[in-house]
């Protein structure tokens, strides 16, 4: 017998409309408790974890499409743009001269899924959650 578990959504709101390529508007503002420190990540739901022994459902492992910051904050809107990522130099250099089967685990073959997002690309109506 499974288990289903109630699954919350994490979604906060939505992209209304994209003005140009480096910002982004989303239905929510400060009258919705935007603020300036404020951090949302544009998302496609993925698929739903469940437990592989008791079938339950853990949740779901969404793709981030991007980060996003307000720029400018309305009483029900907010235009966005894209978070600056600070990257530790270490950890980058590190990577850049890791090699990809480096960063390879020792799976099973026959049980990888390859989950990938199904759009890449930022599109109005996207949802959008807090990261």
């Amino acid at each position: 017998m499974t288990t289903a578990i109630k699954l919350r959504d994490p979604q906060v709101g939505y992209i209304i409309e994209i003005p140009d390529k480096y910002s982004i508007i989303i239905n929510i503002g400060e009258e919705q408790g935007v603020y300036e420190d404020s951090v949302f990540a544009v998302y496609e739901e993925g698929p739903i974890i469940k437990d592989s022994q008791t079938g339950q459902q853990l949740g779901r492992k969404d793709f981030i499409k991007a980060v996003i910051i307000p720029s400018e904050i309305y009483p029900n809107f907010s235009v966005c743009r894209k978070k600056n990522q600070k990257h530790n130099s270490i950890t980058s250099i590190g990577e850049l001269l890791a090699t990809d089967s480096s960063k390879i685990l020792p799976v099973e073959e026959e049980q990888v899924k390859e989950w990938k997002p199904k759009y890449t690309k930022i599109k109005i109506n996207d949802p959008i959650k807090n990261y």
